[in-house]
């Protein structure tokens, strides 16, 4: 580490901040770190959802507006 950096916290987030570190079974500061990098390198939007991507399978319906909508935004031929 190259810096140091303080913050202060109310009794309320720094309980929570806590507690992640807890769960994660890390230190506090690298909770804080990680929320840092993520916020000032953010990844890019196809690559955050890429776990979503999959195939929606719809009834074969005529009259499913549904249908019509979804391939009026469908970004794939």
């Amino acid at each position: 580490m190259d810096a140091t950096l303080t913050l202060r916290l109310d009794g309320a987030l720094r309980r929570k901040l806590r507690a992640r570190a807890v769960a994660l079974k890390v230190s506090e500061a690298e909770v804080v770190r990680q929320a840092l990098n993520r916020e000032v390198n953010p990844e890019p939007f196809g690559k955050r959802i890429a776990n979503l991507r999959g195939v929606l399978r719809l009834p074969r319906t005529c009259d499913d507006p549904w249908r019509e909508k979804i391939r009026e935004r469908n970004w794939r031929p």
